[in-house]
């Protein structure tokens, strides 16, 4: 825990990167202690601490940034500017997928990982939260969903590894969720936007060591060009 008393008056910012399940005992006593804030992903591991984090920076009427920095990036402002425009019409179906993968000994490393109570869940809450944040981002909020989880190949973790959903958006469209963390394949990053006349794309690949870097993650949207 952190005291107010123990901020340097100086300090104008306090950046938040403790395990997830503590981070409202970290911001909410430098919110009082009027410090801005920026916070690692997710939040907290809990609705009631994420709401409990956000309501004490309203009252000490701090700044509260949470760390989501991939719906900065120059591909997906450029994106999302042409959506909101309706350049590429009407969305109908947007998917995204994160196949990962992350070793029993990744977990065994911090006690913290894999656990409700400090990672507040697997692949979701940890691995994909950034992934989600862009289907959001683009695609809009949800109005219906519905999912399973499981955890399938590691042993001794709380929380799921493989994650798939069927979403219905505010907006009318569909989508799809699918979540891994136990594929071994070399790094992707592939977006793809295809339109009634053409398609929109940015691709990264690269190398990856065997461990940690073995990342799949991938974003398609689909729209229909009204006549």
């Amino acid at each position: 825990d952190v005291c107010s008393s123990d901020l340097d008056d100086n300090v104008d910012v306090v950046t938040i990167a403790t395990p997830s399940g503590t981070h409202s005992n970290v911001v909410i006593p430098a919110a009082k202690a009027g410090k801005h804030i920026i916070c690692e992903k997710p939040l907290e591991t809990t609705l009631g601490k994420a709401d409990a984090i956000i309501e004490a920076c309203k009252k000490n009427n701090v700044f509260l940034a949470a760390v989501f920095q991939s719906r900065f990036g120059e591909n997906v402002q450029l994106i999302k500017k042409a959506i909101d425009e309706g350049r590429f019409g009407r969305l109908i179906l947007a998917s995204v997928q994160v196949k990962w993968y992350r070793s029993d000994d990744y977990y065994a490393s911090d006690g913290w990982r894999g656990t409700w109570e400090l990672d507040g869940g697997g692949v979701l809450m940890n691995q994909s939260i950034h992934i989600i944040d862009l289907l959001l981002f683009l695609a809009g909020n949800p109005r219906e969903v519905f999912a399973f989880t499981d955890l399938l190949t590691h042993s001794g973790l709380e929380v799921e590894d493989t994650a798939c959903a069927a979403i219905r958006f505010e907006n009318g469209a569909m989508g799809v969720l699918r979540q891994a963390l136990h594929v071994l394949l070399d790094f992707h990053v592939n977006w793809k936007f295809p339109v009634r006349m053409g398609a929109l794309y940015s691709k990264t690949t690269g190398s990856s060591d065997g461990s940690l870097q073995n990342n799949i993650l991938k974003i398609r949207i689909y729209v229909v060009k009204e006549r």
